[in-house]
C-alpha cells in the first residue's frame, strides 16, 4: 500500500511536538530533508513501513495522519458512475 498525508498542518505540529527540526526528523527516519518536504507537500506517496515509522515517532496512529492512496482512481470513478446511473 502507498500512503499520503491527510492533514499537513497536523503532521507538521506533531513533528514539532517531538522537539526535532524537519532536518533532524528526516535524519531519524533515514530519508533526506527534500523527501520529507515532498511528503509534507503531498507530492509523493510513501510506503507502509515509512508511514508506520512516522506515526510511531510522533506517537499517533498511522490512520490518523495518512490515507491509503493506492486505491486506483479508475475504481473510484467506476463506482461513482455506477451509483449515478442506478
Amino acid at each position: 500500500m502507498k500512503y499520503k498525508v491527510k492533514n499537513v498542518e497536523k503532521l507538521q505540529r506533531l513533528i514539532r511536538g517531538t522537539g526535532a527540526s524537519n532536518q533532524e526528523f528526516a535524519r531519524n527516519l533515514g530519508i533526506t530533508n527534500r523527501y520529507l518536504s515532498s511528503l509534507l507537500h503531498q507530492r509523493v506517496d510513501i510506503s507502509e513501513p515509512l508511514a508506520n515509522l512516522i506515526a510511531y515517532l510522533v506517537k499517533t496512529s498511522r490512520n490518523s495522519i495518512f490515507f491509503d492512496s493506492s486505491v486506483a482512481k479508475s475504481e473510484t470513478k467506476t463506482s461513482s458512475a455506477q451509483k449515478v446511473s442506478t
